[in-house]
């Protein structure tokens, strides 16, 4: 991201913070009222909630994956391949 932002400047911004802004209000305008009535706390408890307790699990698996940062998983990933040859 530093080298996207040093070369191409105000663009790193457009690409990268507008997006993000725009989905931000979004979720503000149309689904934080939803998400605080909601009694769930957490994405796979209002999984659990709707579809049961093995979507809740595959839920978590996926939102692990998604929130992790890219340099973590290969981590894992070489550690794993260390462990298990």
């Amino acid at each position: 991201m530093g080298e996207y932002a040093w070369t191409y400047g105000l663009a790193s911004w457009l690409v990268f913070g507008v997006p993000y802004y725009v989905a931000a209000a979004l979720f503000a305008i149309f689904l934080a009222g939803r998400a605080r009535r909601s009694r769930a706390l957490t994405i796979p408890d209002q999984l659990a909630a709707s579809a049961g307790r093995p979507a809740a699990l595959i839920g978590a698996g996926v939102l692990l994956v998604m929130t992790a940062p890219a340099s973590y998983v290969l981590m894992l990933g070489v550690l794993m391949r260390l462990a298990t040859g």
